[in-house]
């Protein structure tokens, strides 16, 4: 059976003045990812970051805020009610729940809407699809709570599909150690400064979370050849660099589409790549205090396109 790679992610931030997510137990994390149906395998630290490399995806601490990713079928909704569980509704800033259109949607324990109805026996919230249904889009739903991010508040998700076939072989040759795909795919000189940890799984499938202070970047890959797909997120600000961010990582994955979602606390940046045609792109201002952008692209168009994100 194929791997999904998809993923799913919910973001949680709750108020200043509460005790720091940092201090709970590695017991507790342990619990919350394997309410998910996954575990943790290994973790790297920054000062202001605890980052947990999942047997599907990654989990990252701060002191105010908490992201989980996971794939696979994975049941991240279960974790996130526990989580609002144990730090209480009222403690909640923000809350968003992301789910990625999924190769396989019948072999997932639940559809988007039914985690939609779990979320709201909690919590009162909106929920949106960017993109179209019957193609590449994003579920979100977030807390309808007045949140005021601060100005680099960012994350940038670009999230990638039908890779170039060299790369996709890197990624599946066995023996091959998680440095040494790294290395070859040249994906260390992205991550210049940064503490990583990665994992090569066993057949196929790799994973990185990099850490530098409150930044991190995370990295998942299924290479799997009629649903190879690979994602990289990252908080790091990029108002300015976007184009030269998404470009470097292009360079490493070669895919033939991929998506790009940016929130921000106002304005969308502009996306602009030769060789690259955009095919969908939405923008919308959230209640939650973020403006979301979802833009999906093709490579290998004329050299003199360009696209606007």
């Amino acid at each position: 059976m194929l791997f999904e790679g998809s993923e799913k992610k919910v973001e949680i931030v709750v108020r200043p003045g509460l005790p720091s997510f940092r201090d709970k137990s590695r017991k507790f994390w342990d619990e919350i990812v394997d309410a998910a149906g996954a575990c943790i395998l290994s973790e790297v630290h920054s000062s202001a970051c605890d980052a947990y490399l999942l047997s599907e995806s990654s989990l990252f601490v701060f002191d105010q805020r908490v992201v989980m990713i996971t794939c696979g079928k994975t049941t991240l909704v279960s974790a996130a009610l526990n989580l609002v569980d144990e730090v209480g509704k009222a403690s909640l800033q923000s809350l968003i729940y992301q789910r990625k259109n999924e190769y396989f949607p019948d072999q997932q324990h639940s559809q988007f809407h039914e985690d939609v109805l779990f979320l709201e026996g909690k919590l009162n919230g909106r929920s949106l699809c960017l993109g179209d249904p019957n193609s590449h889009h994003m579920h979100v739903y977030h807390l309808n709570e007045k949140f005021f991010p601060v100005a680099n508040d960012t994350t940038t998700e670009i999230l990638m599909y039908d890779l170039g076939e060299d790369i996709r072989q890197i990624f599946s040759t066995p023996g091959l150690t998680a440095e040494q795909i790294r290395l070859k795919t040249g994906m260390s000189e992205i991550l210049g400064g940064f503490s990583i940890d990665d994992w090569a799984f066993d057949p196929v499938g790799y994973s990185l979370n990099a850490v530098k202070d409150d930044l991190y970047y995370t990295i998942h890959v299924t290479p799997e050849e009629s649903a190879t797909y690979a994602s990289f997120e990252t908080n790091l600000p990029t108002e300015r660099d976007l184009s030269d961010l998404v470009a470097r990582v292009l360079t490493v994955f070669r895919p033939q589409k991929f998506d790009v979602v940016g929130f921000r606390p106002e304005g969308a940046c502009q996306l602009r790549l030769p060789g690259v045609e955009s095919y969908q792109r939405e923008i919308r201002d959230l209640e939650c205090g973020y403006s979301l952008t979802f833009g999906a692209y093709r490579v290998n168009v004329s050299a003199d396109s360009k696209s606007a994100m």
